[in-house]
């Protein structure tokens, strides 16, 4: 189960591409690791990787199959920072949000939204 996720937040057509998502990550990341997950056995996700953030950080994620929702598992500031990229490869016409299992915090994830920005929203949210 993950910690965070992004997704739209209502019912869409819009899909990441596995092979295109891998391609991103790496552009971005060239040291992420992906493994894919052909096993129908898996119940949620395409694939798993791994984002190295430095300072011995990183970010484990889920592209779910469905290619309408990562899962990120970290603390808030550590995710926060593939949640802004995310926006940046979807499409500003694609609505995202980045939330918490619990659909307790919810930051929209408007276009030009930067790590820092949506650890402040979380942080307000919160309190």
């Amino acid at each position: 189960m993950s910690d965070w996720l992004v997704s739209p937040s209502s019912e869409t057509d819009w899909r990441l591409d596995p092979d295109e998502f891998v391609e991103h990550l790496h552009e971005r990341w060239p040291e992420a690791s992906v493994e894919r997950l052909d096993d129908a056995d898996v119940a949620v996700g395409a694939l798993d990787f791994t984002v190295p953030l430095g300072n011995g950080q990183g970010v484990w994620g889920t592209l779910h199959k469905d290619g309408q929702a990562v899962g990120l598992n970290g603390d808030v500031p550590a995710c926060a920072e593939p949640a802004a990229w995310l926006r940046e490869i979807v499409s500003t016409d694609q609505e995202l949000i980045f939330w918490d299992q619990g659909y307790e915090v919810v930051v929209p994830l408007t276009p030009g939204i930067t790590p820092a920005g949506i650890d402040a929203a979380i942080r307000d949210q919160l309190g």
